[in-house]
């Protein structure tokens, strides 16, 4: 079982459980989740985030870059291999040796964390800086549903078949966005390979918050510290729909993730996509 890891569990023991319960247990670990263990003081804090993966390292998979992972055609043969970093992933026994002799004190290889830590400081304010509009998408998009609509939304009430077909729109809509903004100026897939590409299913989890927050009452009052969660939970949740589940103390995150995949299983675009239950 291959299981994306948030970094809510890093120090937990549900993690340590999981990889000891078999060899074939698989710690996936994103871009996402070492920009946020990396981010601060990564002396301080990265040694204790990741002993216990370090305990397990052949057991580690790396994911490439989501700059790498969004570009990625949506054929649907291979497409989770194609995520794997291997170097990274084959190499992970080699990092751990190297942050222990970073724990232990070697100046050289403590030098390259700070230089990490700050890289991943940058990154994160890059991507909380790009959600300036964010109150105001979240409005825009409360004023596509009726009010008889947005009462459905408030007290989870099933959808209606116009409300789902709104849905499906809208995040198209949005995945074409997510593509045009792409910084390597890649093309929108073909409808086949839609469902399969990570934007689609970024676009699927940002969208599934969008209505979260608007049946919460709107984003008006989130601080820049929510909306980086929100970023984050969107991320993990989307990733992890291409492997066995997400491994999370954080019930929002969770609540996503399964809904995400309910949401992939009848998606309106999908093609020839045969029915399962939901995670």
């Amino acid at each position: 079982m291959r299981m994306v890891i948030d970094s809510n569990v890093l120090q937990d023991d549900s993690l340590r459980e999981f990889l000891s319960a078999s060899r074939k247990n698989k710690a996936v670990i994103t871009d996402y989740l070492m920009i946020e263990a990396m981010k601060g003081d990564p002396l301080g804090k990265l040694f204790g985030l990741m002993k216990i993966l370090c305990e397990f390292p052949k057991q580690v998979i790396v994911l490439k870059s989501l700059r790498s992972i969004s570009a990625l055609k949506g054929r649907r043969s291979g497409m989770t291999r194609r995520m794997i970093d291997k170097s990274q992933s084959k190499g992970y026994a080699d990092w751990c040796a190297g942050l222990a002799k970073a724990e232990a004190g070697d100046a050289d290889y403590r030098r390259q964390l700070v230089e990490r830590g700050k890289n991943a400081d940058a990154e994160m304010d890059t991507i909380i800086a790009a959600q300036v509009g964010y109150a105001e998408v979240i409005a825009e998009e409360a004023g596509n549903y009726t009010q008889e609509e947005l009462q459905i939304l408030r007290t989870d009430r099933p959808y209606t078949p116009e409300m789902q077909d709104k849905m499906a729109e809208r995040i198209v809509s949005l995945t074409v966005k997510f593509f045009e903004s792409h910084p390597d100026g890649i093309r929108a897939p073909s409808t086949s390979e839609l469902p399969y590409t990570y934007m689609f299913r970024l676009a699927v989890c940002a969208y599934l918050q969008t209505l979260s927050r608007i049946r919460d009452g709107g984003a008006q009052n989130a601080t820049a510290d929510k909306i980086a969660n929100d970023i984050a939970d969107a991320t993990f949740a989307a990733q992890a729909t291409y492997f066995q589940g997400l491994m999370s103390k954080d019930a929002k995150a969770s609540a996503l993730y399964r809904n995400a995949k309910h949401v992939l299983t009848g998606f309106p675009v999908l093609p020839n996509t045969p029915k399962k239950r939901a995670a």
